[in-house]
């Protein structure tokens, strides 16, 4: 031990020798409850003896990473629990974060002397520790962060905020040998420590829970509320107790709501209340002395209180004084005969590591000489201080260690232990024993260690009361279980019988096979059905429709049957034998639901889907529409379209309409008219306004019936015809009453859509109805425009649609009929006013309004009359001119197309190609003009095959060639020969030259047509391009193109021709390029 060890012991010995000499004096205010003196009678230990308590813990030591890490840093000097993880602080200064299998996870060398405690948030993503270096470091688990706070002198105890990861304050509360608490707070302008208490000796322990943070120094335990700000109570240290610094005082909370003060060898539970309006009746005190006593808790509360807790201690005890919201009830004081080295919450029990020393009797509280150290012990104490068990511990090298060094540290228990609190390490409490070698850690006993003792025992139905709570292994209860289910059988206990089954039969299929035809003999299977195991194990299949055929034999347990069938996976029976089995018994119960959905989902396991469907549709399932399209049923649907739109008319419709190829309109609209004629046969009411076969006026009930039909079949060509006008072009005559029937306002968009209803039906039906719009839309789809007009201005009073109504007409003489109406209403010639332009002559109309006639905005009407006309007018001569350049554009284009030439000839392969020839000699050089583009040459057997124009002598076109034929245009003509070509086919002579006038032939030279059609012997043109080209030279053609071009068409009289149409659309005309087109084609003549 170090030095501080040393002294602490000597002034422990001292202490302890003058509460020696003083005569163990324990306090007159404070009662005492129970000694758990460890003699005891004989009869008492005679009667533990015939009856044997359980144990509560188990125990096991944690090694993983532990033996090393104790190894390296010494000693363990304290330890944190968190929910996932454990904290080891040790005397070299470092923490170790270990899982619960002490298997080292992290580490954080924080400190350079012994770490004294160690504090986890509530998260557990933050671990505080504090040292005798006098630091506190805060490190992050999950994260680099880390914050280390020197205050210079060393700490004993730390407590970090509960809520510390999710505040941004970042509190924590720390002291130690300087005897200040201090409060650490992150603010904006950075950390503060405030001192919440001091000059009452060192901190030697400080927890905080929820906003309640409590501490102990040298004089007692002062309770603090960070909400408010406000201390809440002081209690004072036992009187004759040994002093904390030489054995710390341990502070647990057991809940929110109350401390758990362990201090030497005494045990105190305090109670935090909250101050109600009225002051609170002073408590009597029990009759075993367990509470105090009002006078012997004011007078522990007042000792070394300070004025300002003297108000709040005088509170505390009712003695009317003004104090904080929040006070201290004493609610029970143990003295025990042992020291406490640690304190713990066990429920609503305490566990207490108590280390028990040799000592004289009547000096409870002494310290031990110098001895080798006893056993530490885990006692599980109640309230009442009555000892539920006791185990002693063998901690290594527990013979060295005193009562100051252990610990008993427990996993945080969430909420109040009153109310239903959780532990927070799972479902079960952990506690952890720490000596400077070792760590142990204690938990309850699970149900397999319960089971196996009470089977141990004899207890084979408390055996099976742990089953039903946490289970057992199979191979320990098989026994006791067989025995205990035959003896609630004897005892007519099916229920109970039927519900251990699975506990204790779990996966042996034989021992189920054997109970179900058990139970089934003695007409019990209701009560096991719900525990057959339908998995891990699976039974037979016989077994299975045993239990199905016993509860479809009973019409009382169809519905069971009904839920067995849903919740039973199909391959435990034979479906095809269960749905004959149904299907036999809707024979005697045919309007029974549960079996009639029974035998649906037996079709759906056997992938009977139209079967099911047909089922759903009786049972008027909502879901029938997922079904049919999860199965691709529409095609199925085609003779139940009127029911699905009885059970769900909307989605009907869209179904219906979306797979009219499926369903066609004509199988729904007849079934629904089917249905309708069915009803009026049977004598049901027809709809209202109407009478029955027999005269008399239908009954409300029959008409409901019909006219809901007819709303069903309204709304289904409605969506049919908004999906496809032409799909029920059929039922549009029908539609037109329907509409009208219902949905008046979709009568006029139906009626411009469609062309498929007949007129005078419609007409009749809107005028019955009084449906004007309509009957005006169909008069003049008649052509009874007059009329139409008439009712738009005498019924409706609408000049807008009047106007529409004659504009889309396009009649003049109905804008008479209109205008003559309107002469007497100002308004009307207004509006009429406002719609001249394009219809009517603004004049006609100015000049026949009466003189005198008042017509509103007049002057702004002729305005608009004025500058409607004046744009109309633009646009126009835009319009012209725009035509004016097409024309002339498209005249120059043709005029330069039919200068344009394509050669047709006859080229011999055997004659070698002659050099080109130069440009001014030959025919041939005619090829090289600019205006000459040769295309591909046409062969002499293309050409005798392609027909030839009529060369009717005088007309304009003689010697014209078929382009049409040639480009392949135009039917083909007889196919000509050559000695064919002298003599009449048919009235036609062959094509002939424009200028020889004789037939054309490959054969007698080359041929040359143009996209005029004209056709020359290239040799004729030549001649005449040479004579052209020399009556240019004397001045007749200066301007004149050199290229080949159409004798017929470039004459002066058609030079002349084509001038006169350019002058006449364009009004001008370029008179050089004219001079120079008239000269050509004089001396293209000549």
């Amino acid at each position: 031990m170090d030095k501080n060890s040393d002294e602490s012991v000597k002034a422990q010995r001292h202490y302890m020798s003058s509460a020696d000499e003083s005569g163990g004096d324990e306090g007159d205010d404070e009662a005492e409850v129970g000694k758990g003196e460890r003699g005891r009678d004989d009869a008492e230990e005679e009667e533990e003896e015939e009856e044997e308590e359980e144990p509560k813990l188990k125990y096991q030591r944690l090694w993983g990473s532990l033996p090393e890490i104790l190894a390296k840093e010494n000693a363990a000097t304290c330890l944190g629990v968190a929910e996932k993880m454990l904290a080891l602080g040790t005397q070299n200064g470092g923490v170790h974060i270990l899982d619960f299998s002490g298997h080292e996870v992290k580490c954080f060398p924080s400190h350079t002397a012994a770490v004294n405690d160690v504090s986890f948030d509530l998260a557990g993503e933050y671990v505080a520790s504090c040292s005798d270096d006098g630091t506190v470091v805060v490190n992050g688990l999950y994260s680099e962060e880390r914050e280390r706070h020197n205050y210079y002198r060393p700490i004993k105890t730390v407590a970090i905020d509960p809520e510390y990861s999710t505040k941004k304050d970042r509190q924590f509360v720390a002291g130690g040998l300087a005897g200040t608490l201090v409060l650490h707070t992150k603010g904006w302008l950075g950390p503060k420590d405030t001192a919440l208490h001091s000059g009452e000796g060192p901190i030697h322990a400080v927890r905080w829970r929820t906003s309640l943070v409590a501490w102990a120094n040298d004089l007692g335990v002062k309770l603090y509320d960070m909400a408010t700000g406000q201390r809440i109570s002081y209690i004072d240290m036992p009187r004759g107790g040994i002093s904390a610094g030489l054995l710390r005082p341990h502070l647990v909370w057991q809940d929110d709501a109350l401390l758990v003060i362990g201090w030497a060898s005494t045990i105190k539970l305090a109670a935090i209340r909250t101050k109600s309006p009225n002051p609170p009746e002073t408590p009597k005190p029990p009759s075993n002395g367990s509470v105090l006593a009002p006078a012997a808790a004011a007078s522990t509360l007042m000792a070394g209180l300070n004025a300002m807790d003297f108000l709040g201690a005088a509170k505390t005890v009712g003695l009317g004084l003004p104090g904080p919201a929040k006070y201290v009830e004493i609610l029970a004081s143990i003295q025990a005969d042992y020291l406490i080295s640690g304190i713990a919450p066990y429920g609503k029990d305490l566990v207490v590591l108590a280390y028990i020393h040799d000592q004289p009797e009547g000096t409870a509280t002494s310290a031990p000489p110098h001895a080798s150290g006893q056993r530490p012990e885990v006692r599980i104490l109640t309230r009442e201080n009555e000892e539920l068990t006791s185990d002693a511990l063998s901690v290594n090298g527990f013979q060295q260690y005193q009562a100051k060094d252990y610990r008993l540290i427990h996993a945080p228990f969430m909420g109040s232990s009153e109310k239903g609190g959780q532990w927070s390490a799972g479902d079960e409490p952990l506690y952890y024993i720490v000596s400077p070698k070792d760590v142990v850690q204690a938990k309850p006993r699970d149900a397999d260690d319960h089971v196996a003792w009470l089977v141990q025992h004899g207890r084979h139905e408390k055996a099976l009361e742990a089953v039903e709570k946490g289970g057992a292994r199979q191979e320990v209860l098989e026994e006791v279980g067989a025995r205990y289910l035959d003896h609630l059988v004897l005892e007519r206990q099916y229920g109970k019988a039927a519900q251990l089954c699975p506990k204790l039969l779990k996966g042996n299929a034989a021992a189920w096979e054997r109970w179900v035809f058990h139970f089934a003999s003695l007409r019990q299977l209701p009560a096991l059905a719900p525990y057959i195991p339908t998995a891990n194990p699976q039974l037979r299949e016989t077994v299975y429709e045993v239990v199905l055929n016993a509860f479809l034999a009973a019409p009382s347990e169809h519905e069971r049957f009904l839920d067995l069938v849903r919740t039973w996976p199909p391959s435990l029976y034979t479906v095809t034998t269960m749905i004959a089995a149904v299907q036999q018994r809707l024979v005697a119960f045919p309007h029974s639901a549960a079996l009639q959905a029974a035998l649906a989902e037996l079709y759906l396991h056997n992938h009977q889907w139209e079967e099911a469907l047909g089922l759903y549709l009786q049972l008027r399932r909502t879901d029938v529409f997922d079904f049919i399209e999860r199965h691709k049923l529409q095609a199925a649907c085609r003779d139940k379209a009127l029911p699905l739109l009885k059970l769900d008319a909307p989605r009907a419709v869209t179904m219906l309409v979306q797979h009219r190829a499926d369903i066609p309109p004509s199988d729904v609209v007849s079934q629904i008219q089917h249905e309708m004629r069915r009803q009026k046969r049977a004598g049901l009411a027809a709809p209202s306004g109407e009478s029955s076969p027999g005269g008399s006026q239908a009954g409300p009930k029959g008409g409901r019936s019909r006219r809901d039909l007819r709303k069903l079949l309204h709304l289904y060509l409605h969506g049919l015809f908004e999906v496809d006008m032409t799909a029920g072009k059929e039922y549009h005559g029908m539609q037109v009453e329907l509409y009208a029937d219902y949905e008046p306002r979709f009568l006029l968009p139906f009626l411009r859509s469609s062309s498929f209803y007949p007129l005078e039906k419609a007409y009749e039906t809107c005028k019955a109805r009084g449906l004007t719009r309509e009957v005006v839309f169909i008069l003049g789809r008649m052509g009874n425009a007059r009329e139409a007009l008439g009712l738009i201005i005498e019924e409706l009073h609408d000049m807008e649609q009047a106007i529409e109504f004659v504009s889309s007409q396009h009649d003049d003489e109905l804008w008479e009929e209109l205008i003559s109406h309107s002469l007497h209403d100002p308004g009307m010639v207004g509006a009429l006013l406002e719609h001249t332009v394009g219809n009517i002559d603004p004049l006609g109309l100015i000049n026949r309004v009466p003189r005198g006639m008042a017509i509103p905005r007049l002057r702004d009407r002729l305005a608009r009359i004025i500058s409607d006309y004046r744009t109309e007018t633009s646009l126009r001569e835009g319009c012209n001119n725009i035509l004016q350049s097409d024309c002339v554009a498209l005249l120059i284009k043709f005029y330069n197309e039919a200068r344009h030439a394509v050669r047709v000839g006859d080229p011999d392969p055997a004659t070698p190609v002659a050099p080109e020839p130069p440009a001014t000699t030959g025919a041939s050089s005619l090829l090289n003009l600019p205006g000459f583009f040769p295309p591909p040459t046409v062969s002499s057997d293309e050409l005798d095959r392609l027909p030839l124009l009529p060369s009717d002598e005088g007309s304009e076109v003689f010697g014209a060639f078929s382009f049409d034929a040639f480009m392949g245009t135009a039917k083909p003509a007889p196919v000509q020969t050559k000695d064919a070509s002298k003599k009449k086919v048919g009235g036609n002579k062959p094509g002939r030259c424009s200028i020889c006038l004789e037939p054309i032939s490959v054969k007698d030279g080359d041929v040359v047509v143009f996209f005029c059609w004209h056709a020359y012997h290239l040799s004729c043109l030549s001649e005449s391009e040479k004579r052209g080209k020399a009556a240019s030279e004397e001045g007749l053609g200066k301007d004149g193109d050199e290229g080949l071009r159409c004798v017929l068409c470039t004459t002066a009289a058609a030079v002349k021709k084509n001038a006169h149409l350019l002058r006449t659309t364009t009004g001008s005309i370029d008179r050089s390029q004219t001079r120079s087109s008239v000269g050509w084609g004089q001396s293209a003549s000549a």
